[in-house]
C-alpha cells in the first residue's frame, strides 16, 4: 500500500517496480492520494517518483509511505498482457486491476467445464455516459472474438460459452485514459440451468 502526500501544485508519477524490473503500478497525482500494489512474492520493491506527464516542476517536499499489508482481494498481476500471462479467474470471483499506461492491456483466463452463458460485471473507477475509457473483449477457446464493448463506466454483459475450454477477457483503453483501479466479476450459468 503506498501513500503520498503532494506539493500544493504540480502532477507527479508513483511508478512501483518489482525485483525484476517490471513495472507494476503507475499512479498520476495532483493531490495526495493512495493505491494499493499486489506484492506477489517476497523481496525488494522499488518506488520511482518522477514528474507527471504535463506538470510542472514544484521544488516542494512530498511525504511517501509504504505499507505492506496482507489482502484477501485479489488483484492483477504484471505482466498480464498477453493470454500466456493471463491471470486465472474462477466462476463466482472478482479481480481489481488497474491500466498503468494507456498502452496497457489487462487478460484474465476463465476455464469453463460446462458449456453455458458467461456473465461478466465490470466496476470501473469513472462514470461518464460519453467518454469512452475502458474497451473491454471475450475471446472464446478457438481466439474468436465473441464480444467487444466500450464503456465510460460501469458495465455488464453476457457471452454464450458453447464450447468448454479457456475463455480469455481483455481490458484496455478506449482511448480516453484512466488509471484508476476497476473490478471485473465473473460469474456462468451452465446449459442446464438456462430456462428454456
Amino acid at each position: 500500500h503506498r501513500a503520498h502526500d503532494a506539493p500544493a501544485a504540480g502532477a507527479f508519477d508513483v511508478l512501483v517496480y518489482g525485483g525484476s524490473g517490471v513495472l507494476l503500478a503507475r499512479r498520476e497525482f495532483t493531490a495526495d492520494g493512495s493505491f494499493t500494489v499486489n506484492a506477489q512474492v517476497p523481496g525488494s520493491y522499488f518506488i520511482d517518483i518522477a514528474k507527471g506527464p504535463g506538470g510542472q516542476h514544484d521544488p516542494g517536499e512530498y511525504a511517501l509511505t509504504a505499507t505492506a499489508i496482507a489482502s484477501s482481494r485479489a488483484r492483477e498481476s504484471e505482466p498480464n498482457d498477453a493470454n500466456a500471462t493471463a491471470d486465472a479467474i474462477v466462476v463466482g470471483g472478482s479481480i481489481r486491476g488497474q491500466l498503468f499506461l494507456p498502452s496497457d492491456r489487462d487478460v484474465y483466463a476463465l476455464t469453463l467445464t460446462s458449456a453455458g452463458r458467461i456473465s461478466v460485471d465490470f466496476d470501473g473507477p469513472t462514470s461518464s455516459a460519453i467518454a469512452k475509457f475502458f474497451t473491454l473483449a471475450v475471446d472464446g477457446p478457438d481466439g474468436n472474438r465473441l464480444l467487444t464493448a466500450e464503456t465510460g463506466g460501469d458495465m455488464a454483459f453476457v457471452v454464450d460459452a458453447t464450447t468448454l475450454g479457456t475463455y480469455f477477457v481483455y481490458v484496455r483503453s478506449a482511448g480516453s485514459y484512466r488509471d484508476g483501479e476497476y473490478r471485473l466479476s465473473i460469474s456462468a450459468v451452465t446449459v442446464a440451468e438456462i430456462p428454456v
